[in-house]
């Protein structure tokens, strides 16, 4: 947009999606299309057993949807502190050593980069590895994702102490904490995703996927809703500064710390189709 003004910068993504949907709709023929059943859907999905499966899984959603009102704020609370942030990256980075930052670009660009290059990494190299010595099950990255996540808000949150104290950080500190908090996206989301839809019976698959992208919109809620609270009587927020980062790490550890005794009472049942 700075270069080569908005109409490239609304252009070309207008362009792609375009370009997107018209290779969805090659693909018509080869889904599999299933005809609406009516009241027989909700008769299923809405059973008894299938409520007990809905309520299991809810007590592990929880927890999703407590990341997503930390992860989110990548958008928001981090974009605000790197206004604050050197935000010219140091040469030795290939490609975009140099180059000055836009203080939206840490979750615009470097989030969707980095999720491309862990999650082949992730499969094949680390859960790999690490499935020599033990066995890596679901929840278990799951609830290594919540420590993770917590780390990276950590970084954000020491950076923060460098700003109030009137330092200017390198913005690359916050693009190392946006790696990590990638990483905690692939352990957390990825694998609930999975999760979930071995979890679900044939008749849930669409509501618990359904179900699952809500903690999304239910993660913002909760993140806007917490900020609402925590102000005073004149409106005026309690937390500022590294507190306001701090209270989001504290939050997630203990998120992190009580999921493991969730994740221990919770009997898997596959569903997988």
């Amino acid at each position: 947009e700075t270069i080569f003004g908005p109409h490239y910068a609304f252009g070309l993504p207008g362009v792609l999606m375009a370009i997107a949907t018209f290779v969805f709709w090659m693909g018509r023929k080869d889904f599999a299309h299933i005809p609406p059943r009516g009241k027989a859907f909700f008769v299923d999905t809405f059973s008894k057993e299938n409520m007990i499966i809905l309520a299991r899984l809810a007590s592990i959603f929880s927890f999703v949807i407590l990341f997503w009102a930390l992860f989110d704020q990548i958008g928001t609370l981090w974009q605000v502190q790197a206004r604050e942030l050197n935000r010219t990256l140091p040469d030795w980075i290939p490609l975009f050593g140099g180059m000055e930052m836009l203080a939206a670009q840490v979750s615009a660009v470097w989030n969707p980069l980095f999720i491309l290059l862990l999650i082949p990494v992730f499969s094949y190299f680390i859960y790999p590895f690490l499935e020599r010595f033990t066995e890596i099950t679901p929840l278990a990255k799951i609830s290594a994702g919540l420590w993770v996540a917590g780390f990276a808000f950590a970084i954000v949150s020491i950076i923060q102490i460098q700003v109030d104290a009137g330092y200017t950080p390198s913005v690359f500190w916050q693009v190392l904490a946006c790696l990590v908090l990638t990483a905690a996206e692939v352990l957390v989301s990825i694998t609930c995703l999975e999760f979930a839809y071995t979890q679900a019976p044939n008749s849930m698959k669409s509501v618990i996927m359904a179900l699952f992208l809500l903690t999304v919109s239910l993660g913002n809620y909760l993140a806007s809703g917490l900020k609402f609270l925590l102000v005073d009587s004149q409106g005026q927020p309690l937390l500022l500064g590294a507190d306001e980062f701090w209270f989001w790490t504290i939050l997630v550890c203990i998120a992190a710390f009580s999921f493991k005794f969730v994740a221990s009472r919770y009997n898997e049942i596959d569903h997988f189709q």
